[in-house]
Formats: structure tokens, sequence, C-alpha cells
């Protein structure tokens, strides 16, 4: 027998090895492919909202921002998305500088961290197999590509999704309590809210699922729900509500910046996109024609995507480590004290708003409510258990963690979706944090449909075959819809010192240019009396075209009197003319 178990445990071994070497080679494509040319496109007008970039002081929008206090009251009182990013790619521009690469590097690097820890949800959930496979696909996934190449939080909050659901599973499949990967959990939970928006509902589906997991409704009795005691909650309920207390200010930013029609409006193409393999193909608004693969192609890979996500949710039913979590209470003092420190540092917000402040003020009792989500956790548990009496039975029959990747992966981007009809929320950026969680019930899928291993390998090579040609369909589209970089390499070109550049104040469609152009003359104001009185002077007229029409100082072409038009230079949404003195040679 001794001889027997050994032989296993070498087999073992070397199929792990197999394993871990793909994912070694996952991590490092996903980096190659990522870091090349990753200074080749024009920043994008977001970006340059990015802290630490030398920008023209009172022309350029946004301002110039190159000290930590004045980052944090400026995001706080003018910026709509969340001010976690952005403080923390102050501290990074602070150390490797604002160049187009060192701008976009951190999401490279969030982009490569992501494959290890999708490998290792995926692996624990699914299998080995599955596992590396999904690291392929996210390795390759040229939507995931396309915006790791930009200097946005995106990739970030993808990681950080990835992270908190692996520390999620690991606590509990825990039957005692791990401090470590609980000050570990509620810090990715911090974290995330303070990226992106959409991890609010992100978390929301995680608690859910904690609690109709591990919460036990014969708890609920109307003398426990009165009494002062947590009534034996999970531990890991109690983790998630001290979690979201300390989110709980982005709460008061988001309404102080509270906005709709910031997106694109909610159509059938956005969910059939999503579904299908997580945008891998989306089409390009920015491209110009707008870029989309061909509809007979889109409706295939639709199809494909489907099949692979059905037969992914069958692993739900299938046999698997039980989840278990640890009732013991946290200190008794902690969640009472971070409710009000945390509900004053809400006030004091609500106390330097210039708008909205009642809004806020209001939303300032939130961390006290939280102190309720235990209790109530269990008593939605009860309500549950008395409508439908054998949702124990059900649950315990169950893959509990790959419930929960179904319902990161497929149910809730598809609410948000059905809601973005109401609230306007359909970003496809925005939904890159559920794309992993849908890529593992397609690799769930392409290896549980085919039982024999030649099949799973054909299977295998043809999803990353098309993975793979996503790389080049998404390389070649803008990151923004104008692209000041080649713009201004043609002004360059042709400029000389002494030219005057006709530009507007305080508008963001024109502070990327300030970027690759930071050592011309700009005119911010009374353009003709400035042309007028500087005769000699080269005068070049910039405005960017669009669909919606054109962005421009307002001055036309024959405003200009004694001046001709002697180069009109053109980039995608761009256009620069340079006029000078009728006189000159």
């Amino acid at each position: 027998m001794a001889k027997i178990s050994n032989a296993n445990y070498g087999e073992k071994t070397r199929e792990d090895l197999v394993w871990y070497v793909i994912l070694v080679l996952a991590v490092l494509v996903a980096a190659g492919v990522r870091l090349y040319d990753l200074d080749l496109k024009s920043l994008s007008h977001p970006e340059i909202y990015i802290p630490g970039i030398d920008l023209r002081p009172g022309i350029s929008e946004p301002p110039p921002r190159t000290g930590f206090v004045e980052n944090l009251w400026w995001h706080f009182h003018f910026e709509p998305h969340p001010m976690g990013w952005y403080l923390a790619m102050f501290g990074w521009t602070s150390i490797a500088g604002t160049s187009e690469w060192a701008l976009r590097f951190p999401s490279v690097i969030f982009a490569a961290a992501s494959v290890p820890v999708a490998f290792a949800i995926s692996r624990r959930i699914f299998g080995p197999a599955a596992a590396a496979l999904m690291a392929v696909m996210i390795a390759l996934h040229g939507f995931h590509y396309f915006w790791s190449q930009n200097a946005r939080m995106y990739t970030a909050g993808m990681f950080l999704a990835l992270l908190s659901t692996w520390q999620l599973i690991r606590l509990t499949q825990s039957p005692v309590p791990r401090l470590t990967q609980e000050v570990a959990y509620v810090l990715c939970i911090v974290a995330g809210t303070q990226t992106v928006e959409l991890f609010w509902p992100f978390l929301a589906i995680q608690m859910a699922w904690a609690a109709l997991v591990f919460a036990d409704s014969r708890q609920v009795t109307p003398s426990r729900l009165m009494s002062a005691g947590a009534m034996a909650s999970p531990r890991i309920l109690q983790v998630q509500a001290i979690g979201l207390m300390l989110s709980a200010p982005g709460i008061s930013h988001a309404l102080y910046h509270a906005r709709n029609g910031a997106v694109s409006d909610p159509t059938l193409l956005f969910a059939q996109e999503y579904l299908s393999f997580g945008f891998l193909f989306a089409h390009h608004e920015f491209s110009y024609p707008e870029r989309h693969i061909a509809q007979p192609l889109a409706y295939l890979l639709l199809v494909a995507a489907l099949v692979l996500i059905v037969a992914g949710l069958g692993q739900i039913r299938k046999p698997h480590e039980s989840a278990r979590a640890s009732n013991a209470p946290l200190p008794a003092w902690l969640a009472p004290i971070t409710a009000v420190v945390v509900a004053a540092l809400m006030i004091w917000l609500a106390s330097i708003a210039h708008h909205r402040a009642k809004a806020m003020y209001v939303a300032a009792v939130l961390p006290l409510l939280v102190l309720g989500v235990p209790r109530l956790a269990l008593a939605a548990k009860a309500v549950l258990v008395r409508v439908f009496p054998q949702t124990d039975t059900w649950i315990a029959r169950l893959n509990a963690p790959a419930l929960l990747v179904a319902l990161l992966g497929i149910l809730t981007p598809m609410v948000l979706f059905a809601a973005s009809y109401a609230v306007t929320v359909n970003a496809a950026r925005a939904f890159l944090l559920f794309v992993p969680f849908l890529l593992m019930l397609c690799a769930a899928g392409a290896v549980g449909i085919i039982q024999s291993t030649v099949g799973r390998l054909a299977l295998s090579a043809a999803v990353i075959v098309i993975f793979a040609l996503s790389i080049p369909y998404n390389a070649t589209a803008p990151i923004s819809p104008r692209d000041y970089k080649e713009i201004a390499s043609q002004i360059r070109s042709q400029m000389k010192p002494g030219d005057l550049f006709f530009v507007k104040p305080q508008d963001w469609v024109y502070t990327p240019l300030f970027y690759y152009l930071p050592e011309v003359e700009y005119v911010t104001e009374d353009y003709v009396n400035v042309a007028n009185s500087h005769p000699d002077a080269r005068v070049w007229l910039i405005d960017w075209p669009g669909v919606g029409g054109t962005v421009s100082v307002g001055v036309r072409p024959e405003d200009f009197r004694g001046r001709k038009r002697i180069a009109t230079v053109t980039a995608l949404r761009a256009r620069a003319e340079l006029f000078v003195s009728e006189a000159a040679p």
C-alpha cells in the first residue's frame, strides 16, 4: 500500500506542477501583452485626472494637483468617482512620474495580479483544470487587456473584487476565527468601495450569500430580536458589517456627486456582449468608423458562451467541501465604536459640502443602522425558511462557493443591467469586476461538458484561440475619442517659437493637449483682439470635431483679418489650422 500511495503522490505532484506552470505562463503572458506598446495610444481626458500631472494652472480642467491635501480637497469636492484610486495614484506618480508609461503601469500590475487570485478561487471551487483554463482566458481576454492599458481604476477594481472573494471563501471554510484574513477582507471591502462604484452591489451580493448560507434561522425569536446580544450570528456577517461601516463615507461622497446620464442608455446589445465572455469582442464607439464584429459571429460567440455558462452552472449541484463559518463573536465594543466614529466622520463631511448637505447628514446614520445587519440577516433567513421550508436542505446540497460565483458572475450584472433602464449604470468598463466570475463558470463548463481528455483539450484549445484573437481586435481600438497625441505630434512638426495657440480655458476636452504641448503659449480669451495685436504672429486654431458637433473656441477663420490659412492638420476627432499674415512669404 505504501508503494501505491507514493506513486499516487508522485503523479499528483507532477500534475500540480503542470497546473502551476500554466499559471506562471498565464501571468507572464498577461503582463507581457499589456506592457507591449503601453505608451503607444493617446491619453484620454479621464486619464488626465490622475494627480501629479503638471498641467497649466488657471486654464486646465482639472487643475494641477501636486500636494496630498489639495488632492484630497479637490477630489472630494469636484470628482464624481471614488477618491481611493486617485489618492493611491498620487502616491504612485510622486515616485514614478507622470509619463504615459508610468501612469498606466499600475493597471498592468493589477491585471497581472488578478490571474493568480482568480486561479486560486477557481481551483478551490472547480478544480485545477478549470482554474488553469480560466487563468489563460483572463490573460488573453481582449477587453480586460484594453482596460489594462488605461490609467483608470477598473482593473484595480477587478483585482480587489477577486481578492475580497478569495478571502471570503477562505473565511467561510474555517470553523475558527482567522483575524489576519478578516482584517484583509475588511481592507479589500474598504479599498474596493473607494475604487469603483459597482463594488457596492458586489459587496451586497457577498453579504446576501453569507446570510443565505450561514445564518441560522433558528436563532431568530422575538425575545432575541429585542435583546442586546448578537444572537450568535455567524462571525463573517459581523466582519462584513464592520467593512460596510468603514466604507460608509464613500456613500456620502456618492451622494455629493450623484448624477445621471454619465453612460449610454441600456440596450440588449449590452447584455449580449456581457454574456459573450464578458465583452470579449465588444464594439468600440471611439473608433472611426465604430468597430464591431459581424453579427453572425457575434451570435455564434453568444451561443458558445451560453452553452459553457449553463454547463458551468451545473457545478453548483456537485459535492464540495462543506462551507462552515465561525460563530465566535467579535469584541462587543468593536462595532458600536466603529459606527460612532464613522458616523462622526460623515457628519463632518456633510458640514464641509458645498451642496446636498442635508442628504449627507441623513446618510451619517447609516453606520449606526449597519449595527443591525447581523440581526437583519438572521431575520431575513427566517422569513425565507418560513416561505420555503426546504431552504436549508436545498442549500446543504449545493456547492456554496460555486453558488457565490454564479451570483457574482450572472445574477448581479443582469440585475444591474435591468436596473439601468431606471438608473444609468451600464458602462461596460464598470462591469469588469464581474467578468472573472463569468469566466470561471465558462472554464468550469468547458472542462466539465466533455468527459474525454482529448475532447477537453480540443475544446480548451478552441476557447484559447478565440480569446487570443480578441487581443489584436482590441489592440487597435483607441482609448480616447480624440487623438491628442497624434495631433500634438503633427503640430510640433510645423510650429515655430512665438506661435499662438487659441484654446478654451477650463474645458476638459482641451486639457490633454496641455500634457502633450506644455511649452507653447496658449491664448484663452479675447482671441480676435489678440490676433490683431500680434499681426506677425502665427496663430493655431484648434478644435475637436465630434459626433454631436464641434468643440471649439468659437472663433471663425474669417474673423482673422489680414491672415491666411497655410496648413491644416488632423487626427481622430481633432483638427488644427495654422494662420499667418497675408504679407508673410
